[in-house]
Formats: structure tokens, C-alpha cells, sequence
């Protein structure tokens, strides 16, 4: 979209290479331009590698999959 700046990690479970998920962040340029990009990237990737960490495990059924059984 015009006047928008987006980035985007992956959120991966420990230990896997699969993708579980993405972080982004998206703003209007006026907000977020393009320059801020090298500041926020290690902030959302950290954050995304926090999530994962915390991901159940390969396996763990989540409460709205047990309760869809």
C-alpha cells in the first residue's frame, strides 16, 4: 500500500525450523519510516524468539482443539 511500511518475522517453535507463526508490524510511513526498520527488526525478531520459546510443543493439543473433539 502506498505511504505503509510493514516488516515481519517468523515466530518458530524451539528447536523447529517450521514457522508456528509471524510477528509484524505495520504503520503509515509518517509513523514508521522505512529508516526505523534496522531499530524495531532486532526488537520483533527478539520478541518473536520469546514467543517461540514458550510455544507448547509438537503435539500439545491447544484448549480450542480439545474442545472442538
Amino acid at each position: 500500500m502506498d505511504h505503509m511500511c510493514a516488516i515481519a518475522v517468523p515466530v518458530h517453535r524451539s528447536g523447529d525450523k517450521m514457522p508456528v507463526g509471524a510477528l509484524v508490524v505495520a504503520a503509515p510511513t509518517f509513523r514508521f519510516p522505512p529508516s526505523r526498520i534496522p531499530e524495531i527488526h532486532p526488537l520483533l525478531r527478539d520478541a518473536a524468539q520469546r514467543i517461540g520459546a514458550v510455544w507448547p510443543p509438537a503435539g500439545v493439543q491447544t484448549a480450542r482443539a480439545l474442545a472442538a473433539t
